[in-house]
């Protein structure tokens, strides 16, 4: 049989042929994460991985507030241009999915009394995040992403990040008894997911799972290890 065909029709067969070898489909190893490149400039960071480009641009301005309210001050957007196939309405439902696990995290890690200003008013910080192109991992990528371009704005008076808590974020896959670090699409499409977030200063981990199924104690030991 082919073996695009075979893929395609057999997709968890095909993983357990390279994992059986101890290796993944595209030749890394099980704890190898793909290569990130990230650019900082004036304003925006870019970060890219495999085939995905991400992109968050921010604009700072002074509100009046009495009280620093984060949910007023942080504002996201998000535009997913890897979304192509799916109805506006379901493009719309993804969206909301992601934006809702960012502003979760950004409400944790962003110190409210550092976005007061030297004029007593708030730095309200918009956030623009485009997607183009997808290869699994996206959540953890964003987050990422999202936590390195709010480490980038500064206090006027201090020259302090916003940020208080420095986080990682990683995506494994769970295939049988094998954890892949940073799995890609089709490596998420046939194994269960769970996104890791580790709060650094603390140690703190925050587990994210979609699919219901129930990890082991050592399925737990080996993924926090892999941080």
């Amino acid at each position: 049989m082919d073996a695009d065909i075979f893929r395609e029709m057999f997709p968890q067969d095909y993983m357990k042929r390279f994992l059986e070898k101890n290796v993944r489909i595209d030749g890394r190893q099980f704890k190898q994460a793909r290569q990130i490149v990230i650019e900082f400039g004036e304003g925006f960071t870019n970060y890219q991985y495999a085939d995905c480009f991400i992109s968050v641009k921010h604009i700072i301005r002074e509100i009046e507030l009495k009280e620093v309210d984060l949910n007023q001050c942080i504002k996201l957007s998000i535009n997913m241009d890897n979304q192509e196939d799916l109805s506006n309405l379901d493009k719309a439902r993804i969206e909301k999915h992601y934006l809702n696990q960012i502003q979760d995290i950004v409400i944790q890690i962003v110190d409210p009394q550092r976005l007061r200003t030297q004029n007593d008013k708030v730095s309200q910080i918009e956030l623009f995040i485009r997607v183009a192109g997808a290869d699994g991992s996206l959540l953890s990528h964003l987050i990422n992403c999202v936590s390195f371009s709010l480490q980038q704005i500064k206090q006027f008076d201090s020259k302090m990040s916003i940020i208080y808590k420095e986080i990682k974020c990683s995506t494994f896959g769970v295939f049988e008894d094998k954890i892949l670090v940073d799995p890609s699409d089709f490596e998420e499409k046939n194994s269960s997911i769970i996104t890791v977030i580790s709060f650094l200063d603390d140690e703190q981990f925050i587990f994210k799972k979609y699919d219901g199924k129930s990890l082991n104690y050592n399925q737990i030991q080996q993924i926090i290890q892999s941080f």
